[in-house]
This record gives C-alpha cells, sequence and structure tokens, in this order.
C-alpha cells in the first residue's frame, strides 16, 4: 500500500514540513514492524501542497489514477481540502490531520482533528476568567478557517458577558510585506484585553514578535490555535508574556503513550530530528488512523456516519493510545522556551 502524504514543504505550513514529514514516517516504521496494513508493508510519497493549489489538486489525482498512491494523509490549510476532495473524488481515503474549522462533510474524507468548537469554548472561558477578558479581537490568515471559527468566536463571547471590539484578517505571507503596524494600531485602537489569533507559520512568528516589541502583553492577553513548539522557539521567550495556546497535544505531555511515542521518535531520527509538535503528531496519528480504518472496513465496521472528527480507534501519541472518545483539550502557557501546561479538558 502507497500512501500519499500530503504537506507543504513551502509556503504558510511550511515549517511544519520537516516534523510532519518524520511523524509519518515514524509511523509507516512501526506498522511495517508489525506486519504491515493487511500482511502487506506500506510506503510513503510525500507530495508538496505548497504549491498553487490548482496544481497540487492536479498532482493528486494524477497520482491516484496512476494508482502510485491508495490513500491520503494530509495536513494542509483547509482553503485547500475541498479542492483535492473533488479531485479523489473518493476513489482513495483521505485522511485530514489538523485541527480545523469544523463541518466537512466530503465523500471519502475522515477528520481526525480538534474543530474549533472542541478547542475554543474551553480555552476561551478559562483566559476570560483566568486573564479576565472582557473584549476579544481576532486576528487570523484570510480563509475559510479563521473566518468560519469567528462566528464562534462572538456567541462563546456574549456567553462570558464578553464581546468582540475587532477582527482583522491578513493575506498569506502578509509577514513579508507588512510589519504588523496597522493590526497592532488596530487592536490598541479597539481597547481589546484579548486577541485570538489564528494565524500560521512565518505570519504567526512575525506578528507575536511585533506584540511584543510593541509592549502589548500588559494590556492584552493572547489566545492560539496551531502555536506549536516550532514557533514558540521562532518568537522568543521575551515576546511570549500572557501568551497561551490550546491544543489536544503538546511535546512535553506526561503520558505514557507520549513518552513512548517521543523515545521512539528520537531513536529512529536522532537528537538533531525536527522538533515534535501538535501539528507533525497528526500525521503520525493520521497513518494510524488509516491502518485502523483498512483494517476495520473488512470486518463491517462501516460504514461510517458522517460527523466532524472520526474516533475510530487507532494509536496516538496524545493522552490516550487507541482514541474511542475524543482526547483532552490543553491549554498551555509559556515559560521560557517551552510550554507550561494550565489546564485541560
Amino acid at each position: 500500500m502507497n500512501i500519499g502524504l500530503l504537506i507543504q514543504l513551502q509556503g504558510p505550513a511550511g515549517i511544519w514540513g520537516p516534523s510532519c514529514e518524520t511523524s509519518a514516517r515514524l509511523a509507516v516504521h512501526e506498522i511495517n514492524a508489525a506486519g504491515g496494513i493487511g500482511g502487506h508493508e506500506i510506503a510513503l510519497e510525500v507530495l508538496d501542497a505548497g504549491l498553487p493549489p490548482d496544481q497540487v489538486a492536479a498532482r493528486v489525482s494524477k497520482a491516484v489514477a496512476e494508482r502510485r498512491i491508495d490513500a491520503v494523509v494530509a495536513m494542509h490549510p483547509s482553503d485547500l481540502r475541498a479542492r483535492i476532495a473533488a479531485s479523489i473524488a473518493g476513489r482513495v481515503p483521505y485522511v485530514y490531520t489538523p485541527q480545523y474549522e469544523g463541518g466537512e462533510r466530503h465523500p471519502g474524507v475522515y477528520t481526525i482533528g480538534e474543530t474549533s468548537r472542541e478547542l475554543l469554548p474551553p480555552a476561551m472561558s478559562w483566559v476570560a476568567e483566568h486573564e479576565r477578558v472582557q473584549r476579544w479581537f481576532i486576528l487570523g490568515n484570510d480563509y475559510v478557517w479563521p473566518r468560519r471559527s469567528a462566528a464562534l468566536v462572538k456567541a462563546l463571547a456574549a456567553r462570558t458577558g464578553a464581546r468582540l471590539v475587532g477582527e482583522r484578517y491578513v493575506p498569506w505571507l502578509y509577514s513579508e510585506r507588512s510589519d504588523f503596524s496597522e493590526e497592532l494600531a488596530a487592536i490598541r485602537a479597539s481597547g481589546a484585553d484579548g486577541v485570538l489569533v489564528m494565524l500560521l507559520g512565518e505570519d504567526a512568528i512575525m506578528f507575536h514578535r511585533a506584540f511584543g516589541e510593541a509592549g502589548l502583553a500588559g494590556r492584552a492577553a493572547r489566545l492560539c490555535l496551531a502555536f506549536d513548539e516550532n514557533l514558540l522557539y521562532a518568537v522568543g521567550e521575551e515576546n511570549t508574556e500572557r501568551l497561551y495556546s490550546v491544543s489536544a497535544y503538546f511535546a512535553n505531555l506526561d503520558t505514557r503513550a507520549n513518552n513512548r511515542f517521543l523515545d521512539r521518535y528520537l531513536a529512529l531520527f536522532g537528537a538533531r530530528s525536527p522538533v515534535p509538535n501538535m501539528l507533525g503528531q497528526s500525521c503520525y496519528e493520521g497513518v494510524h488512523f488509516l491502518k485502523s480504518l483498512v483494517d476495520a472496513v473488512p470486518r463491517g465496521y462501516g460504514p461510517f456516519k458522517r460527523r466532524d472528527r472520526f474516533h475510530l480507534a487507532h494509536l496516538s501519541a496524545r493522552s490516550e493510545d487507541s482514541l474511542e472518545m475524543p482526547s483532552h483539550v490543553h491549554i498551555a502557557t509559556v515559560q521560557g522556551i517551552d510550554f507550561k501546561h494550565v489546564a485541560s479538558f
């Protein structure tokens, strides 16, 4: 069985490419060591999702038509998902791994990452209580994930007696063209005491640096989605005051599943390997989910009920080894150059 690993090797999510590939290769190594899928070894073909969307869709469709790949495991921004799903047209399983906005319904697409509806309610409530946030400001990249999540943010803010006082959406790789001075001015003028950040890659890095240098941490706490160890190291500890990240996985989670994952990861790739993180782990999990999916179908497990996230038991590095129920959501702040766990839900 050949798996197409669809990840960005360039572009807004390119910073996560190396850890996504190594994490997926660890899963392939583990599955093959245990006998493969259906008694056959599996192989990985890496496909670059950082190219123009039409090129990506055409290359994936061609790989499927030529039978070079029998399934897709994908970690890329949500705006590409509909095009890929249409190009595959249900011919092979398409496992979409990262946290996302929710609502996926294309045939043959299996989402395993947390949705905004799972992540935002506990995180916003906790940060609002502990940082006394009454006025939220949204800053995100200009695509479906931040924009669709904004409606939920407004509803959640109202439940806690807070309100949304501003929102800005910037194009991909905005940091190459802007120093975020306009966005920082808008945040300051709005009187926001909480900023919900949904920026990817380099944009997130440059914004948080600018936010810290502008001295805005005293005015507003930051709650971030898709903010991992790669971004944290690049932002620098001097720019992380009152910064929180919400995720179902952090590399320093002290669980049996994660400790085993890290031991195997380091044993296979060495201490100088790409940093383990939430999005790389999602690819590890995606390959294992695919095995469980393929193994389950001959036993009559399906058809699968459509839902935002599939809870088919599979190996994971998160809080449990077999995810039959939703995993925990963790909130972390920053201590030095590492995340410090503050709450789980």
